[in-house]
């Protein structure tokens, strides 16, 4: 049994209102799939593994996976709150998720990547690709696993992933790339430089995000929701391969695949003893922690007041390559902070964090706004090149986003408004140097007084 003991036992109700909540994110998440909406694919997602962990931590106890937290934060009064504000979030989600859509799938007018950046943003990621030996030779996470360094910071990077993401959309929309080509296109450029390498949050938001925007345009819709359901299922059992077996694949081998596969089974029937399921391979029981981690800090006194709201914008403009160059310290991020009371294993779940930071109100009201930013990219990219740019960069962070804290979803919103920003001022300075081209007197129109006399 779980290291709290059995909590219903304790005289929590016999029905679990966690697993209550976990179908309706289920049925929100299905609703998005059918619509096409990727950021609410990926926020129901992400509810759901919590969710479920939850669910057993409310049956059986604190998990042993989070064994060395202390036992108080397993609390009837932590859970019940976390019940409480997984309401309110789940409420939010299923609203976005039914909300009606505003596609007229027009062919829209797609500003094109410059040949030039596109060359360079895939010399980038060869570069990338090569920059790390692979899981297959080193464990995740060795230290001798680098081969050169090419960092330039997590959101410069994803940065430079909703470009090229972009682009591949765009030629998918306008026909001149196979749908089937742009997405496998995507999958192998994030498998070279992400997943054979052993990370999975990031690359994993992009190959979600891709395969929406890429088959929202098939036009049978029975072939395009089971094709999109396909690459979900087979991308959630790969990505567990992947976390599971990135340590040990180096040195095991093809044993590490039977051992995979024996952990799976010893997940799915050993909840009653440990507490967890195979959520907890998807850090499942990890996030719950956190929330429960920020619950507790909140209830004691400790508030955040606000600062995970606010301080995004000041780390968007402090690149983490300039930091050490200019003798830049940031305040503290949330997942940081936390360390400082409780060991994790990195990350901070965002709804635990926005109750840190200013309790139901800031959870309503900050949750509320990701919620609708989310509706407006999921309803919007088919028609609006705005909302194609702002999905291709919000959505893709939100997988890995939600589970590392606010500063991560703001990102992926902050990095769509400087796409935004960047192609307007490159049109106009394009622009302005062309009226300054045919302005000039080298192409003046007018023939030239000698042109004149000759003739």
């Amino acid at each position: 049994m779980g290291g709290s003991g059995n909590l219903e036992s304790e005289g929590r109700a016999t029905v679990n209102l966690f697993i209550v909540l976990a179908c309706l994110n289920a049925v929100a998440c299905a609703a998005a799939l059918m619509r096409m909406r990727p950021a609410t694919i990926i926020l129901t997602a992400n509810q759901i593994l919590v969710l479920v962990a939850f669910g057993n931590i409310a049956r059986f106890g604190q998990p042993t996976s989070q064994g060395f937290l202390p036992t108080s934060v397993f609390s009837l009064e932590n859970i019940s709150i976390a019940e409480n504000l997984f309401c309110i979030t789940t409420a939010m989600l299923l609203l976005i998720a039914f909300l009606p859509s505003r596609f007229r799938n027009e062919q829209l007018a797609l500003p094109v990547v410059p040949s030039w950046v596109l060359t360079l943003l895939l010399a980038y990621f060869v570069s990338v690709a090569f920059s790390q030996r692979t899981i297959l030779t080193n464990a995740y996470a060795d230290p001798d696993s680098a081969v050169y360094n090419v960092s330039i910071g997590g959101g410069a990077y994803a940065f430079l992933a909703s470009l090229l993401l972009y682009e591949v959309v765009r030629r998918t929309f306008v026909g001149t790339l196979r749908r089937s080509t742009g997405f496998a296109f995507l999958f192998f450029a994030f498998l070279a430089t992400d997943y054979l390498k052993g990370s999975t949050g990031l690359a994993s938001g992009f190959v979600i995000t891709a395969a929406t925007l890429i088959f929202s345009r098939e036009p049978r819709p029975t072939r395009r929701w089971i094709t999109l359901g396909a690459i979900l299922a087979s991308l959630a059992l790969f990505l567990i391969a992947v976390r599971t077996m990135r340590a040990t694949l180096s040195t095991e081998g093809t044993a590490a695949f039977a051992q995979f596969s024996s952990q799976l089974q010893r997940k799915s029937s050993d909840q009653a003893n440990t507490g967890e399921g195979i959520e907890t391979m998807g850090n499942g029981a990890q996030y719950a922690a956190h929330v429960l981690e920020c619950i507790a800090l909140y209830e004691s006194g400790v508030d955040r007041e606000w600062r995970s709201v606010y301080l995004p914008l000041l780390y968007t403009f402090e690149p983490s390559f300039l930091l050490r160059p200019l003798g830049i310290e940031r305040p503290l991020e949330a997942a940081w902070e936390l360390a400082n009371y409780y060991i994790h294993g990195g990350g901070i779940f965002v709804v635990g964090e926005l109750y840190w930071n200013g309790g139901y109100l800031c959870v309503v009201l900050v949750f509320a706004g990701l919620s609708w930013l989310a509706w407006k990219c999921d309803t919007r990219y088919r028609d609006n090149f705005f909302w194609l740019i702002m999905v291709c960069n919000f959505s893709s962070n939100l997988f890995q986003g939600i589970g590392y804290g606010f500063a991560q979803v703001a990102r992926g919103a902050i990095n769509g408004l400087l796409a935004l920003l960047v192609w307007k001022v490159g049109g106009f300075v394009l622009r302005r140097s062309r009226g300054l081209r045919a302005d000039s007197p080298l192409s003046d129109p007018r023939p030239s007084p000698r042109a004149q006399v000759s003739n």
